[in-house]
């Protein structure tokens, strides 16, 4: 909850392909932060967190940040997502692959 503040938490999940080198998982947390520092939507006054986690088939990222309206958390998240997949591809950072399910 948001206990009667505008802004809210909004959590962006990215996930890279497991063979991303050192150096692509660094520039890729970089371009997270960036992303969300320079939305339109982002509440600065909030904390900006980023984690990573090495799953199965790839490394997860997750930005935690504040959005400045709860009513905005939406074009938040496609903002951020925008500019930092633009980024990714710029930098050739690799996503990881969707999981194909079989009938």
């Amino acid at each position: 909850t948001n206990a009667g503040n505008r802004c809210s938490l909004c959590v962006i999940d990215f996930y890279l392909s497991s063979r991303a080198n050192t150096d692509q998982r660094k520039k890729a947390e970089a371009i997270i932060r960036d992303a969300v520092q320079a939305s339109i939507y982002y509440e600065p006054s909030k904390p900006l967190l980023t984690f990573c986690n090495q799953e199965l088939e790839a490394i997860h990222f997750q930005a935690k940040a504040y959005v400045s309206s709860t009513y905005r958390e939406f074009e938040f998240k496609d903002d951020v997502t925008q500019k930092t997949l633009d980024a990714f591809d710029e930098h050739s950072i690799p996503l990881a692959q969707p999981k194909r399910y079989s009938d």
